[in-house]
């Protein structure tokens, strides 16, 4: 089997660290979380969300990088069901895990935790597809 990508190697990875990117930062620079208050000096729940996530996302990243460096598809196999695990971390940290503001108007719960589910979706659906597509291809090479 020769050792270049074709445009099938390389399509789950890009979208990987895409989405992972967009997991990472995005509570942090994009779709920004809860404003810190001063006044009452408390940090709002969601801060701790969005820094969870910034975890989360940064593993999506690195499976997906490691996409292009082990070019074996049982490997690739496996780098997937990681980015699927995360994927579901991902989705239940702002709605389980940690959580947001009480308020259900707070800019958490309006504008951040909606793009992160859709998302965090996203990724569970191209994981899920990346599985299927790594199976078929393990098993004609076997």
């Amino acid at each position: 089997m020769p050792n270049k990508f074709s445009f099938k190697d390389w399509i789950f990875p890009v979208f990987f660290i895409i989405f992972g990117l967009l997991i990472s930062l995005g509570p942090l620079l994009l779709f920004k979380t809860c404003a810190y208050c001063c006044c009452l000096d408390e940090v709002p729940v969601c801060h701790y969300a969005a820094r969870a996530e910034l975890g989360t996302g940064i593993i999506i990243v690195v499976l997906g990088i490691c996409f292009f460096v082990f070019p074996d598809p049982k490997t690739r196999l496996g780098l997937t069901v990681g980015i699927f695990f995360s994927g579901i971390i991902a989705l239940l940290i702002p709605h389980l895990l940690i959580g947001g503001c009480d308020e259900k108007t707070m800019t958490c719960h309006m504008v951040t935790y909606p793009i992160l589910t859709l998302i965090s979706v996203l990724v569970l659906v191209l994981s899920v597809l990346a599985m299927i597509f790594l199976d078929r291809r393990t098993r004609e090479i076997n």
